[in-house]
């Protein structure tokens, strides 16, 4: 809140709340925020008996923007990360290596279109390496691609007639807005934030170098509502969510859970949520006697 000093990433869990600074060897995970700009859904999971970082967005109070968009947004997270990584008190890794140390990044819709930006800036560092990355339901950004120009042309024509576009749309956003907290109504105005950066955002290639494995874990229902609710779902019939109009080889995995895009965190579906991100971690990053197994060999696949 304003006025706080709260740490960002914050650690959400260790890997043994009984012994907070023991660590096993298990590579920890940091995941970034929902286009709502909270971390609340990370915390509502059940102990994944790992370290787990989460990173919120800073402007959720004060709505600035970051001006470079979803880049410039995945550098700040960057700085953060190494800077996390780097300190004495960070638990998980080995005191006295020189080599990079190992991380998972991930999130829940925008915080996965976030890791994989992420993990593009991050490759080829000298002191983080990331191990792979996990989608939490992020569907592909296709059709907001296909309306890139429509969506900054309109953009353009709000900010000429004013920060918060015509009168209409301030009526609009007043309507949606009525009877909200200050919680619900700032979580609004980060997700309209996120799809303006999501519909500018030009997707990271990997030109001659090997991109993370990467694990979707996919809501089986679907939501049938207006505008961004209804390109959530644009591609739900599609396995990949879309994804592989990027790359056909984008996933190792595949994982369903109960619920839609906006239910998948609650209450009752917790234990299944968790189970499936616990499943997708070892997935990404399994046991050292496992390392020549199948499944560290198809976690490199394709990539």
């Amino acid at each position: 809140m304003p006025g706080m000093i709260e740490e960002n990433p914050e650690l959400i869990q260790p890997e043994n709340w009984a012994r907070i600074k023991s660590w096993s060897g298990k590579t920890p995970v940091f995941l970034f925020h929902d286009g709502g700009g909270t971390t609340f859904a990370y915390h509502c999971l059940e102990p994944l008996k790992r370290f787990v970082y989460g990173v919120r967005n800073p402007h959720f109070y004060s709505g600035k923007r970051f001006e470079g968009g979803v880049p410039d947004m995945a550098a700040q997270y960057v700085a953060w990360v190494k800077a996390a990584v780097a300190a004495d008190s960070f638990p998980a890794k080995r005191a006295g290596s020189l080599a990079p140390v190992d991380i998972l990044i991930g999130g829940w819709s925008l915080g996965g279109m976030t890791s994989l930006e992420v993990a593009r800036q991050l490759y080829g560092d000298k002191d983080v390496r990331v191990k792979g990355i996990l989608m939490i339901d992020s569907a592909y950004p296709a059709l907001v691609a296909e309306r890139r120009q429509q969506v900054v042309t309109m953009e353009e024509k709000g900010e000429e007639e004013g920060e918060g576009g015509d009168g209409e749309d301030l009526k609009a956003r007043a309507r949606e807005e009525a009877g909200k907290t200050k919680n619900q109504v700032l979580s609004m105005r980060a997700m309209r934030e996120a799809r303006r950066m999501i519909a500018r955002w030009e997707l990271p290639r990997w030109e001659g170098a090997r991109r993370p494995p990467a694990i979707l874990i996919r809501a089986r229902d679907s939501l049938y509502a207006r505008d961004w609710t209804a390109t959530i779902d644009t591609d739900r019939a599609e396995r990949m969510l879309g994804w592989e109009r990027y790359d056909k080889d984008m996933f190792v995995d595949v994982l369903d859970v109960d619920g839609h895009h906006f239910n998948m965190f609650d209450h009752s579906r917790i234990p299944g949520i968790t189970a499936a991100i616990a499943k997708a971690l070892t997935r990404l990053d399994p046991p050292p006697a496992d390392e020549g197994s199948d499944a560290w060999s198809m976690a490199h696949a394709g990539f």
